[in-house]
């Protein structure tokens, strides 16, 4: 924590949870926080959120979207990559209302094995969007 000047606390928490195996098992975890007045409990629960973004967010972006880690550490980066799937939601959106009747009811799963589909059968990409 070179350069950091405020105060900090270290928090030491012992949680007891049930392993895979079925054997309860005890986790000693220590957090470094400069959150001074609050209690252990809050310190606990925003970490364990916090490692939820962690494990979900980050591991997702990794796996799912083959995003080096230069990619996920990045502010720039993780901005240009939230934007780029509000824009791919937005495309899927135009699709479905493009290609799709509305009398015809379909169900999102269906609609995302057509849209994959045409996505690796089409080479060139405008073609989506045209009207049948």
């Amino acid at each position: 924590m070179e350069g950091y000047i405020g105060k900090v606390r270290v928090v030491r928490a012992l949680e007891t949870s049930e392993s895979s195996n079925g054997k309860e098992k005890t986790n000693e975890i220590y957090v470094v926080t400069n959150m001074l007045n609050h209690p252990i409990e809050t310190v606990i629960k925003i970490m364990h959120l916090r490692w939820n973004i962690e494990n979900n967010g980050f591991r997702t972006m990794k796996q799912q979207y083959n995003l080096e880690h230069i990619f996920i550490g990045n502010l720039n980066a993780i901005n240009y990559i939230v934007q780029m799937m509000f824009l791919v939601f937005n495309l899927k959106e135009l699709y479905m209302k493009i290609r799709l009747k509305e009398k015809v009811k379909i169900s999102y799963l269906v609609f995302n094995k057509i849209f994959e589909s045409e996505i690796h059968n089409t080479k060139e990409m405008w073609k989506l969007f045209e009207p049948d």
